[in-house]
């Protein structure tokens, strides 16, 4: 009986111990994995070769770094600084700001994905928000014009307007900007729909909340979207099911716009750009992107759906179709599918600036 118990236990201790040495190789291979994720694949791109490397291993560093809080909306743990991200006390990227927003003050929101967020940038200015706000600070108007970047990575039409309800309106806006498309078209069907929860998608959530050193639940959920991804329509190829993201996001859009009406505060929605919308003389390298994934094509041609569905909005009075703004732009602006150099982001956040221009206009 004795050497029985002890062969038991010598199992139970090998058990535990291979258990052990399995969770030991899963998370060393989803560090391997998050060390070499797509955000930091452009450390390699050509529109980087005359960028010091130290810098663009810190931004890359510095974006891995982040703590995320996992919700409804998407928002960033607060009170994060590195060298070429802060996260104020909102959760927001850039700067502190009062909660209540001071006299002689327009605030103005963006909203968006890892683009708005900026992915990439080499710092909190040189986001489309950043940009934005020193092109709106060169009016010299006799208020003083607050830029917010509330744009979040893998954010979407249905996590964006929720974090408009839930958060957004409790600071006042005088103005909401909308950059987005390419995440709609790219996320798996399931992200879209407003029943999208589950007890695993959530445990994984709240493990990355609680652990964010640990890197296996990004590993399974990066996995598990690409799973998703693979057998729900993303790049779907049914059109059935394209229309049905589309009324979605009109959807979600139309509400907030009546809303805006409902509460005084102007909403701009626009449709970003990514590689092969519009007329953009490729570079030999954004050939060579736009070449290595057949689905890129695909999204180039479905994001033209969202252009047309945007002017079917019929609650918002501001839609413009960014798709094309880089037609007469001949150097490197994308270093992926949708993510951009610095100038790139300045060259939409002057667009911007000239679009906002006429309801500054009547402000002030």
């Amino acid at each position: 009986c004795v050497s029985v118990e002890v062969s038991y236990k010598k199992q139970t201790v090998l058990v535990l111990l291979l258990f052990f040495v399995i969770l030991v190789v899963v998370e060393a291979i989803a560090t391997l994995f998050v060390m070499n994720i797509t955000v930091c694949k452009f450390k390699d791109s050509e529109l980087f070769e005359n960028t010091d490397p130290k810098l663009l291993e810190k931004i890359c560093d510095d974006y891995l770094s982040l703590h995320r809080t996992y919700n409804e909306y998407y928002q960033l743990t607060p009170n994060q600084y590195f060298d070429t991200i802060s996260i104020n006390e909102f959760g927001f990227r850039g700067l502190d700001f009062s909660y209540e927003k001071p006299q002689n003050t327009f605030r103005i929101f963006m909203v968006g994905g890892s683009t708005v967020f900026g992915v990439g940038s080499s710092s909190d200015e040189t986001t489309i928000p950043g940009y934005l706000q020193k092109n709106l600070n060169d009016f010299s108007l006799s208020s003083s014009i607050q830029i917010i970047n509330a744009g979040y990575p893998s954010a979407n039409s249905l996590s964006e307007s929720k974090l408009v309800k839930d958060v957004l309106l409790q600071f006042d806006p005088d103005v909401i900007i909308v950059y987005d498309g390419w995440n709609e078209i790219t996320e798996p069907v399931e992200m879209l729909q407003h029943s999208n929860r589950n007890i695993v998608s959530t445990f994984l959530k709240d493990m990355r909340v609680f652990l964010p050193f640990y890197n296996t639940p990004v590993l399974i959920s990066e996995l598990g979207a690409k799973f998703l991804a693979q057998f729900s329509g993303a790049p779907s190829l049914d059109e059935e099911l394209d229309q049905q993201k589309i009324v979605w996001w009109k959807n979600n859009w139309n509400e907030i716009c009546e809303l805006s009406h409902e509460q005084g505060f102007d909403i701009i929605i626009s449709i970003q750009p990514i590689i092969g919308t519009g007329n953009k003389p490729l570079t030999v390298n954004e050939k060579q992107i736009l070449d290595s994934n057949p689905s890129y094509v695909i999204h180039s041609k479905l994001i033209s759906d969202y252009v047309s569905a945007m002017y079917d909005l019929k609650k918002c009075n501001h839609t413009f179709d960014l798709t094309t703004i880089f037609d007469n732009v001949s150097e490197q602006i994308y270093f992926d599918q949708g993510h951009m150099s610095d100038n790139g982001n300045l060259i939409v956040a002057k667009k911007f600036a000239e679009l906002l221009y006429p309801i500054l206009k009547n402000e002030f």
